[in-house]
């Protein structure tokens, strides 16, 4: 399991589940990087992952991913991208069989196979911030996701909104009033 770096985080918390309400835990870790591996994995189910900033004070869960482990080895996997904050994001895929609008998944990906996305600079009144799960990030503000298929994978386009406003100056000297642009 993968997640993009959270500013200032020293340690994170890692929670795997077999529901998406975490009633059901079946692994907890405290890490100090932005990656961890779960051991003695159930087949055949679908497990739950969510993480938060653990030091150097608590944080808010991600949001919930998940994957499922099959108990036959076809040497195909299945991929899932999804977004955060922003809804029906069009990913752009390289194959671009791998392209779609989130939320989708793909599947019978041959092990093995090395797939990139990149996901648009803006998505409405969004604007992209960060990818978690993905091998690597490059590219103009690291919007391009690389991911090498040995496993099932999942990956996120995290999407923020800007702040909005308008800016207003008063002058007392002169009882003017400026009313600026937004921002």
């Amino acid at each position: 399991m993968k997640w993009a770096e959270v500013g200032g985080a020293e340690k994170y918390k890692i929670e795997v589940a077999y529901d998406k309400a975490f009633t059901q835990i079946t692994h907890g870790a405290t890490v100090s990087g932005t990656s961890w591996t779960a051991t003695k994995r159930a087949s055949n189910t679908t497990h739950y992952w969510r993480v938060r900033v653990e030091e150097p004070s608590l944080g808010q869960w991600s949001e919930v991913w998940s994957w499922i482990i099959d108990t036959e080895d076809t040497g195909t996997y299945t991929f899932s991208v999804s977004s955060s904050n922003a809804a029906g994001v069009s990913i752009t895929g390289s194959p671009s069989t791998y392209s779609g609008t989130t939320n989708y998944t793909k599947t019978g990906i041959a092990s093995g196979t090395t797939l990139s996305l990149t996901a648009p600079a803006t998505s409405g009144n969004y604007t992209f911030s960060s990818w978690s799960g993905c091998d690597s990030v490059s590219g103009t503000g690291n919007r391009i996701c690389t991911v090498n298929m040995n496993n099932n994978r999942g990956v996120m386009a995290g999407y923020t909104q800007p702040t909005t406003g308008t800016l207003s100056f008063y002058s007392t000297s002169s009882d003017s009033y400026w009313e600026g642009h937004d921002f």
